[in-house]
C-alpha cells in the first residue's frame, strides 16, 4: 500500500496547482497531493513495522522541530484566531505529514522509485515547457492571488523560483553523475524561469562541483546558461528584467508585516 501511495505521490506532484481546490469556509487552498501524502503518513503510522520505519538519526531532531512548531502555535492561538487558526493548523499538519515521504521512500527502497521519479520529473518538465510555449502570458493569475508573470517559465506550480530550483537541482544531479548532456535541457529550462534565486543556487552548486571535481569545463554550463538567457525573447516587463528591484522590496514589505 505504501509503495502504491508513493507512486501516486510522484505522479500527482508534477501537476501542482492544476490539482488544487479552494476551501471557501476555511480560506485556504488544498492540494490533491496533500491528501495523498496524508494517506502515506497514515499507512506508516498504522503499519506493523512503524517503529522500524521511523527509527533513524533524523527522527529525534524532527520531533524536536515539530514540537517547537506546535508549541509556537499554541502560544500564538490568540493571534492565530484573528488571522485564521484553521490555516495555521493546516500548515502545521503539512509540516507533520510531509517528512513521512522520506521514511516511506527509505522503507520501500530508493531503487524501486528511480524510474517513477524520472517519469515524474519528465512530466513536470513537459508541463513547464508547454506552459512557456503556449501560455507565456500568465498575468491573469494575479486575479487569483498569484504573482503576475509574463514570458517566464513558471510551471504547474505558478512559481518561477520553485520551478527554477527544481531544474537547478536536476541539472546539478546529472552534472555530479558526469552526465553533462542530460543536464543541458534542464539548464535551458532553468534559464527560461528568469529566477535569480534559482540561478544563484545553480551557480553555487556548480562552483562547488567544479572545486571538488577539478573540472574547469563545468564553467561552460554557466556560459551556456548566460547565452540562453541572453537569446531568450524579453518583451517589455519587469519579470524578465534581471536588474529588477521591485520583487526584492515587495518581499521586505511582506516580511515587515
Amino acid at each position: 500500500m505504501t509503495y502504491f501511495l508513493l507512486l501516486l505521490t510522484l505522479y500527482v506532484w508534477p501537476f501542482g496547482q492544476l490539482l488544487s481546490f479552494s476551501v471557501p469556509q476555511l480560506s485556504f487552498t488544498l492540494y490533491f497531493l496533500d491528501l495523498v501524502v496524508f494517506l502515506v503518513f497514515l499507512s506508516l503510522v498504522f503499519s506493523r513495522k512503524r517503529k522500524e520505519i521511523f527509527l533513524g538519526s533524523i527522527t529525534k531532531p524532527l520531533l524536536i522541530f515539530l514540537s517547537v512548531a506546535a508549541i509556537s502555535l499554541v502560544f500564538n492561538l490568540k493571534q492565530g484566531i484573528s488571522v485564521g487558526l484553521p490555516l495555521s493548523f493546516f500548515y502545521l499538519l503539512r509540516l507533520i505529514i510531509y517528512p513521512s515521504l522520506f521514511f516511506a521512500a527509505r522503507h520501500v527502497g530508493i531503487n524501486k522509485l528511480k524510474n517513477p521519479l524520472l517519469i515524474s520529473l519528465g512530466i513536470f518538465s513537459l508541463l513547464s515547457l508547454l506552459q512557456y510555449l503556449i501560455f507565456p502570458d500568465m498575468r491573469y493569475l494575479k486575479n487569483l492571488g498569484f504573482d503576475d508573470h509574463y514570458f517566464r517559465l513558471i510551471g504547474s506550480f505558478y512559481d518561477p523560483n520553485f520551478t527554477g530550483a527544481v531544474f537547478a537541482g536536476i541539472a546539478l544531479y546529472f552534472i555530479a553523475k558526469n552526465k553533462l548532456l542530460f543536464s543541458i535541457p534542464f539548464v535551458g529550462l532553468l534559464a527560461l524561469t528568469f529566477s535569480r534565486a534559482s540561478y544563484l543556487v545553480f551557480a553555487v552548486g556548480l562552483i562547488y562541483l567544479l572545486i571538488t571535481n577539478k573540472k574547469t569545463k563545468l564553467l561552460l554550463l554557466l556560459i551556456l546558461l548566460g547565452i540562453i538567457i541572453y537569446l531568450t525573447p524579453k518583451p517589455f516587463g519587469e519579470g524578465v528584467n534581471l536588474l529588477r528591484t521591485f520583487s526584492i522590496f515587495s518581499r521586505f514589505d511582506s516580511w515587515s508585516r
